[in-house]
């Protein structure tokens, strides 16, 4: 009898591991936005239309008291500090990893890691996840430009110059409380076995969405942007979205309008384009790259491209993706190591308050090489 049972168990277990790598590969369940409302809201100001809710929490992260995913930073900054601020979306924000591993922390622990005694750099995370370029730049105003940074990072997705926001069409609907339970089990930390289980999210949604719990009021839209990716067609979507010309406008309009606050505040600027992360193999939209390195390039923009430094990761088998749009935490940190470079190849870092910014380190023959950066 012992054995039978020890053998039921056995087959119920093997099933149930089964189950849950059948509903992990397949992405089984429903779309459910990363924008959740106890995490975001409708803003005031007209152009950022949406905002993160000050002291929310996310995961094991907080919203800080200025609506960034960070730690809370002084506006007035300190003597030594070179600041840098971080504009982008949800990669920016750093959706699917903690903030710790997000490219803005990889790029300030890299930097301070081997910055000169009395130095120390302060980057600041203003990324918000869906925030299109006119949104990333009207957050400049409203917020970073308070903080006085030396340095604006402005992280370029493909899906920069889209309209549509599935984001804020989630926060104008309410999402049932199926999907709200359904979301809060898949991003759970700790707590109980059963709330890491994708099966037992999907088994729950399913459970609740035949009751009143599953009712809305209508239905959001469909997002074009993910149904493209979903099936397969990728690469046509970001190529329509930037062969638009009311959309390609907006781009270079929002490059010239970040040029020229940096001209006025005093503050130099850095493009970081990332790719799409599939099919980076044979890439099919460097020519969309290309174009906005080069609508960047008329703006006296300088820019980086990290298509290289993915591809290169991937031909070495490594997986830097949580999925097709971001990075996991290895991507991150590719970043902001790629970023470093970047800066101090252009030699952006020696307006950092010192007179060697950038310590050397001599080798054996005397030569003075970068130093190596631990992100």
């Amino acid at each position: 009898m012992a054995t039978h049972w020890a053998l039921a168990g056995i087959s119920v277990a093997v099933a149930l591991v089964g189950a849950e790598a059948a509903v992990r590969a397949f992405d089984l369940g429903p779309e459910v936005s990363p924008v959740f409302r106890a995490n975001y809201r409708l803003s005031d100001n007209p152009a950022l239309r949406y905002e993160l809710v000050p002291g929310s929490p996310d995961g094991e992260d907080r919203i800080n008291t200025d609506g960034m995913r960070d730690r809370e930073h002084r506006v007035a900054k300190p003597s030594g500090v070179f600041r840098i601020a971080c504009l982008g979306d949800s990669i920016t924000y750093g959706f699917g990893v903690p903030s710790r591993s997000s490219y803005p922390a990889r790029l300030e622990s890299g930097l301070n890691s081997t910055a000169a005694p009395g130095v120390r750099f302060e980057v600041l995370n203003f990324g918000v996840t869906g925030y299109n370029i006119t949104q990333s730049i009207e957050n400049l105003r409203a917020r970073a430009l308070k903080y006085r940074p030396d340095l604006v990072i402005y992280q370029y997705c493909l899906n920069d110059p889209q309209q549509y926001s599935s984001e804020l069409e989630n926060l104008e609907i309410s999402l049932t409380r199926a999907e709200a339970g359904y979301r809060r089990r898949l991003v759970a930390r700790g707590g109980q076995l059963l709330s890491r289980l994708r099966i037992f999210a999907l088994a729950a949604f399913a459970w609740q969405s035949a009751t009143t719990e599953g009712r809305r009021s209508r239905a959001p839209r469909p997002d074009s942007q993910w149904l493209a990716i979903r099936s397969g067609s990728t690469a046509d979507y970001f190529a329509r979205l930037h062969a638009d010309p009311t959309l390609w406008h907006r781009v270079e309009t929002g490059f010239a309008e970040l040029a020229a606050l940096g001209r006025q505040n005093d503050f130099e600027v850095l493009v970081v384009t990332f790719p799409i992360l599939a099919d980076l193999g044979d890439y099919p939209l460097l020519g969309v790259h290309e174009r906005v390195a080069a609508a960047a390039h008329a703006a006296s923009l300088p820019s980086l491209d990290l298509l290289p430094v993915y591809q290169k990761a991937k031909r070495r088998g490594r997986r830097i993706a949580v999925n097709a749009l971001h990075p996991n935490a290895l991507g991150h940190e590719l970043a902001g190591r790629s970023i470093i470079d970047a800066l101090e190849a252009r030699g952006t870092l020696d307006r950092a308050p010192s007179s060697e910014a950038i310590p050397q380190r001599a080798n054996k023959e005397g030569e003075n090489p970068r130093p190596d950066r631990h992100l």
